[in-house]
């Protein structure tokens, strides 16, 4: 998938990471509506689709297993390197639908796509992705490569596995990830403070589960990231005071960009709440946030 996504955008292509929120029939008109040079997805869904598919004879189908089918014996894939202007389409990423609304797609040029940082404070950079699925992910790997970062893959059912071996020095998670370590934590604190531990005063206890957390975790992380949803001011504390880790706390939206970095909200940016009666929000603040939620991606597509 990672090689899809670089190899798209390195040939001067448009890359259009797709949704699981997305229906079957929406990613039939889309394929027919981009015929695409390339698909890369699971073998289920190329199923599904295969009607669309066929209508597409320039496209090379790879699906995530050793199977590759070819729609056309006389179809390549151009391999040289093509540049690109500002202002080309790089990409359309998908919102994940959770909002209300059925999944919008978000043009980003060219620009948009470039990283606006230079290089990582970060010594070495080390990212560990559980969501490389997500249609942001091109965005935060093309940071990466741009830093001379590395990056490690899992998933969430490996991740706490996988963190010793990658020894990330860079995490991003949503808040469900974190609330799981605090409770884990206080657990922890609690059993040493009934004489599963050394018996020892209550800040002993709490500075040996902090550290044997910061083991887990790889023993280097350095700066982590939390978005996708709310993370409690009590959460945020014991990352950034307990773990000692730099907790960012990001809050932006596939159209828009980023909003917000730790409760305030970016320079230049206006802040409007809309009513959505079918949600039960009237547009008052005391109505509280919608959840905003990941999915997974189903499909890749690389046009011309």
């Amino acid at each position: 998938y990672t090689v899809a996504l670089i190899g798209g955008l390195l040939a001067g292509c448009a890359v259009v990471p797709s949704y699981k929120a997305i229906t079957e029939e929406t990613l039939i008109r889309l394929i027919q509506s981009m015929s695409p040079i390339a698909i890369y997805a699971s073998p289920d869904i190329i199923s599904n689709v295969r009607s669309a598919l066929c209508s597409c004879l320039e496209s090379v189908v790879f699906s995530n297993t050793t199977d590759i089918a070819i729609t056309s014996s006389e179809t390549t894939i151009p391999v040289e390197l093509i540049p690109k202007k500002l202002d080309d389409i790089s990409s359309v990423l998908f919102t994940s639908g959770t909002s209300g609304s059925a999944p919008k797609g978000a043009i980003f040029t060219e620009e948009l796509m470039l990283p606006s940082e230079g290089a990582s404070p970060l010594q070495p950079f080390v990212r560990l992705d559980f969501q490389s699925f997500d249609p942001c992910y091109v965005l935060s790997l093309l940071s990466t490569l741009h830093c001379g970062g590395q990056r490690a893959f899992t998933d969430i059912n490996h991740l706490q596995d996988d963190l010793p071996f990658a020894r990330p020095t860079h995490l991003g998670a949503p808040p469900a990830f974190w609330n799981a370590l605090y409770r884990e934590y206080l657990s922890k604190v609690k059993q040493y403070q009934h004489g599963d531990g050394d018996g020892g005063d209550i800040e002993s206890s709490c500075r040996k589960v902090a550290n044997e957390i910061r083991s887990s975790l790889g023993n280097r992380l350095i700066v982590a990231t939390s978005g996708g949803a709310a993370i409690s001011h009590e959460v945020a504390e014991f990352i950034r005071h307990q773990l000692r880790i730099a907790l960012v706390d990001l809050y932006g939206t596939r159209e828009a960009g980023g909003i917000a970095r730790d409760g305030v909200v970016h320079q230049g940016v206006t802040v409007i709440l809309l009513p959505v009666p079918e949600l039960g929000y009237s547009g008052d603040p005391s109505d509280g946030p919608s959840a905003r939620v990941f999915g997974m991606i189903n499909l890749l597509a690389i046009t011309k």
